[in-house]
């Protein structure tokens, strides 16, 4: 039996593997270098797999979800400046002008986010919940109870004409201090064994050029496989239907919305 193979076959697979361990050759034992693999697919790709074996996973997650949200605000600015800077007034349940309804989509797409990132890794009923110090979750829950009460009473449901404080109503760090938590968690469990296993793998360790050109050659054949279905790097990926949880937040208590996220790259 013959078989037959294109250039392209055989070339390709060992650019990439080149291209890959070129990656794992520079990274960095720092936080900088952690934050490095989320911005390379394949890089991002090996890691998710190897943060789902330290049972580490939920902490990668919620790093891509935290970018989302603090994307919103970022896109944002401008608008959220110019309502710092003016008197606002509630809209009422029905906004006329362009301006009101604007704000109201904007804070709506916040509100859902939070809604969304609490119930997934805060509710003690989620597979993805963060193991957390009960003092920064106590936190985490007061301010976003709080958002919740002042985002229905002035935004959702407020008499028109009422003035809003847009502070209370500007909810951009409440998930700041557990992200730093979960970076560290990430560093300490997962990324500093991935990068030094990894840089073992691929023979930087080794003395001469063959043992890392044989290691090169054979990890190759494991680098033309798709994206796991796990990572968020997946154009399919759904973490709502990865992971099918009923669980309340301090906000969906007092709302009928119902969060989505579809999960992209920021």
């Amino acid at each position: 039996m013959f078989y037959v193979f294109s250039l392209s076959q055989i070339t390709i697979p060992l650019y990439e593997s080149y291209k890959v361990s070129k990656k794992i050759n520079n990274l960095e034992l720092t936080k900088k270098g952690l934050l490095k693999v989320f911005q390379n697919d394949i890089l991002y790709k090996e890691f998710f797999e190897y943060a789902v074996k330290k049972r580490s996973v939920e902490y990668a997650i919620f790093h891509i979800e935290y970018l989302e949200f603090k994307n919103i605000f970022k896109i944002n600015k401008d608008f959220i400046d110019e309502l710092s800077g003016s008197r606002i007034l509630a809209p009422g349940p029905e906004p006329s002008n362009a301006k009101d309804k604007k704000m109201v989509q904007l804070f709506e797409e916040i509100y859902k986010k939070a809604d969304d990132i609490y119930t997934k890794y805060f509710n003690k009923e989620s597979e993805l919940e963060l193991n957390l110090p009960a003092k920064m979750v106590k936190k985490v829950n007061n301010r976003l109870y709080d958002y919740n009460i002042y985002y229905n009473r002035y935004i959702v449901n407020g008499t028109e004409g009422h003035e809003i404080d847009i502070k209370q109503i500007n909810c951009e760090t409440i998930f700041d201090e557990v992200h730093g938590e979960a970076l560290d968690s990430l560093f300490l469990n997962v990324y500093s064994s991935f990068a030094k296993d990894k840089k073992k793998t691929y023979g930087f360790n080794a003395n001469s050029k063959v043992a890392r050109s044989n290691s090169i050659l054979n990890s190759s054949s494991n680098r033309n496989s798709a994206l796991s279905p796990n990572s968020p790097l997946d154009p399919n990926f759904n973490i709502d239907s990865t992971f099918s949880m009923e669980v309340t937040s301090p906000v969906s208590a007092h709302s009928s919305y119902t969060p989505t996220s579809p999960i992209s790259q920021v």
